[in-house]
């Protein structure tokens, strides 16, 4: 029985090597950038805004000073919401196609809710022997 040359192996490695990062290639899908914008009914830019993205890949960011934002997210349909706080929250649908760049803007309201009631209290105080401040008043000054 003939052996194979050194060719014929180098040729079959070659080729196998080839055919397994092409399989590995049509696996990795391609992120693609999305960009957007946050501002106010009124028109202005709004920083600091959180935007989430469900479901899929863990994306979160937040807007630049300017209200703008980017993230990048595979080729899939995503729901991106916008939340500030004092602000309502914005949900809008995003689908990212092959080959295409992504693109939001969202316009927040101010919320119509009251943030809860603080109540602050001290229990540390000082006793003083003597008044903080003292002065005289005339009777015309004080009405």
């Amino acid at each position: 029985m003939k052996q194979p040359s050194r060719l014929a192996i180098a040729l079959l490695i070659s080729t196998a090597s080839l055919i397994a990062s092409t399989l590995a290639a049509q696996d990795v899908q391609v992120s693609k950038l999305v960009t957007g914008s946050v501002n106010t009914e009124a028109g202005r830019p709004l920083a600091g805004v959180e935007i989430t993205v469900e479901p899929g890949p863990a994306a979160k960011t937040v807007t630049d000073a300017e209200g703008s934002f980017q993230l990048r997210l595979p080729p899939g349909t995503y729901e991106v919401t916008a939340q500030l706080v004092g602000f309502q929250p914005v949900t809008e649908q995003l689908i990212v196609q092959e080959g295409e760049r992504g693109l939001l803007s969202f316009t927040l309201g101010v919320a119509e809710t009251i943030l809860a009631e603080i109540d602050v209290t001290a229990s540390y105080g000082i006793d003083r022997t003597e008044p903080i401040a003292t002065g005289a008043l005339s009777s015309a000054e004080v009405l």
